[in-house]
């Protein structure tokens, strides 16, 4: 019996310290949600990573890129922009803080610093609609359903 509840004890332990390595290992999780409340991906991400979200321009048929980091206090900062001409929806006229140049046939909108809790996207394979982490490009599309309303939100 001595013996049992010893062993029952150290898996408890051992149970313990590795959840507590794995939330160590990330400061957040990236959570992407469905319309429903479904939780489609719960990505681990460390303060100060970043992640983007690209689509193709339903007119342009071009890649939009928009480059964010993961803030201390549970924010997602829009920091860059990435548009290959000055079509629809590009800034004309940037504000005093923001810096531009273009690069490798990109406009690039840097210092862009806009602040979210949550991001909203409706996703259609009319304008594919991916996220770019960890190395690894999602389709977001394909991971939920065509014209699906997705939240991206930090969480503990």
């Amino acid at each position: 019996m001595f013996k049992k509840r010893n062993i029952i004890f150290i898996a408890i332990i051992i149970t313990v310290l590795f959840s507590l390595n794995i939330s160590a290992e990330s400061d957040y999780h990236l959570r992407l949600t469905e319309g429903s409340g479904e939780v489609l991906m719960n990505i681990p991400v460390k303060v100060g990573s970043e992640f983007i979200v690209t689509f193709i321009h339903s007119s342009e048929l071009e890649p939009w890129d928009d480059l964010f980091e993961v803030s201390e206090d549970g924010e997602m900062i829009l920091r860059e922009i990435r548009v290959p001409s000055t079509g629809p929806g590009v800034p004309s006229v940037l504000p005093d803080d923001w810096e531009f140049e273009i690069k490798d046939g990109y406009f690039i909108y840097d210092s862009v610093d806009i602040k979210y809790k949550t991001l909203d996207y409706i996703v259609s394979s009319i304008s594919p609609h991916y996220l770019i982490i960890n190395d690894e490009k999602i389709n977001l599309v394909e991971l939920s359903e065509n014209w699906a309303k997705i939240k991206f939100e930090l969480s503990k």
